[in-house]
């Protein structure tokens, strides 16, 4: 069994009273370093409170408030940023008339050392800060992608869009160099297409950012996506060398290669379709297809692969040259598909490959698994509809924060009572 990960942040016997009114009592919590945990509740539960009494906002009337082992209880909100600690508010906060750059710029400034008077006369040393701190934010900032760089750095922060406020918000967190985020409900006010950006944002916060995450809110389906309630997702991302494991080895037909980049685990045999399949929506099909193939230079090899990927999917022969963009969810599922198999793959990764999708198509897509599976290919599916994934399976892991708390074949997996009532809707 591994060991467990360390608390980073930890709570125990925390409470709040305002007034007659308990709003927080006698609350333990713990996230682990690396972890994203979902705090959820109705309005008036107590959570945006507890995220003032994590920053210093508010002093608890009872119980302690470490991180990473350290009292916070006490500290000033300031110095609790600079131990590592910064947030978002349920209501975006910017400055709404300084640029996009200038706001994550100011909260750079809690790390810097100028004095007033060298910044006043700009001494080099205060230019030089001043530069490093231009150069955090942009870093900052190009995390999310293009919505935020360029010719919008100079834009006031009041011109952005809703959800680029919420992006600014975060990024202007992340310039405080935290070793946790607290988000207070990142998603609020998106339609569903940002609601879904929102909840891969998060995932890539934990997984490229490094940041670990205590996050509040209120859609399910967000908190589904990135709590490590389960770890599934990183299990994939660990297995192809996206995520490095802290202990434990990833062993691929009989070989190490826990060392190994994403690159050669490629080469010798495994692919990924990835969530939200993740096609290039501005290129055809076939040339989405050609990406597969990218690291096979003989084009007899790549033309014969083609020609077996149109035998499993003759949708995508007659649409090589529709934009890949203007497919349905469930094309581009078959899609992305196709692209893993140009890469001749032995074993065939799938994350939440039914996600977004109808219950038509979710049929449709397990249907097409079945398929690839009996084409020869070994495949790991990640997968929250348990019914549909072990209905096709051969065998079945359950994992609970991280760790596999049931393994076994796939009917027996179904017929576990523990398991049928915990995730398969049974009487």
């Amino acid at each position: 069994m591994p060991a467990s990960r360390a608390a980073l942040l930890e709570l125990q016997g925390v409470s709040r009273r305002f007034g007659g009114l308990a709003v927080i009592s006698e609350l333990d919590l713990h996230v682990d370093e690396g972890e994203v945990v979902s705090v959820i509740g109705p309005n008036g539960a107590g959570k945006t409170t507890l995220f003032n009494l994590v920053t210093g906002v508010y002093r608890p009337d009872a119980g302690a408030i470490r991180l990473d082992g350290r009292q916070l209880v006490g500290l000033e909100p300031h110095t609790i940023t600079r131990l590592g600690v910064a947030r978002t508010f349920q209501t975006v906060r910017l400055f709404l008339n300084m640029t996009v750059k200038e706001n994550v710029m100011a909260a750079a400034y809690g790390h810097t050392r100028a004095r007033p008077w060298q910044s006043v006369l700009r001494t080099p040393a205060a230019r030089r800060e001043e530069r490093a701190t231009a150069e955090l934010a942009e870093r900052q900032l190009a995390f999310f992608g293009t919505r935020l760089v360029g010719y919008r750095h100079d834009q006031p922060a009041y011109s952005l869009s809703y959800a680029n406020r919420r992006r600014l918000e975060i990024a202007r967190a992340m310039a405080t160099r935290p070793r946790i985020l607290l988000l207070d409900e990142p998603a609020a006010g998106m339609n569903p297409a940002e609601t879904h950006e929102m909840t891969e944002l998060i995932g890539r916060l934990r997984d490229e950012g490094g940041y670990t995450i205590l996050v509040i809110e209120h859609d399910m389906h967000v908190v589904a996506g990135v709590s490590d309630a389960s770890g599934k997702s990183t299990t994939l991302k660990t297995a192809l060398g996206l995520v490095r494991p802290r202990q434990g080895r990833v062993v691929l037909d009989g070989e190490d290669v826990t060392t190994r980049p994403t690159s050669y685990r490629i080469a010798r045999g495994m692919a990924i379709v990835p969530e939200n399949r993740r096609v290039f929506a501005p290129m055809t099909v076939r040339e989405n297809l050609e990406m597969g193939a990218y690291l096979n230079r003989d084009r007899a090899d790549r033309a014969q692969d083609l020609e077996r990927v149109h035998e499993l999917f003759p949708m995508l022969a007659e649409r090589a040259g529709q934009l890949a963009g203007t497919l349905s969810g469930g094309e581009q599922q078959m899609l992305a598909v196709g692209r893993a198999l140009m890469s001749r793959p032995r074993l065939l990764l799938m994350d939440e490959p039914s996600m977004g999708l109808s219950p038509l198509l979710v049929e449709r897509t397990f249907a097409l698994i079945q398929r690839v599976h009996a084409s020869g290919v070994a495949m790991l599916v990640v997968e929250q509809n348990a019914n549909m994934a072990l209905a096709v399976a051969d065998r079945g892991y359950v994992l609970q924060t991280g760790r596999v708390v049931l393994a076994d074949q796939a009917g027996a997996l179904r017929a576990h009572e523990d398991l049928r009532r915990a995730y398969l809707g049974s009487s």
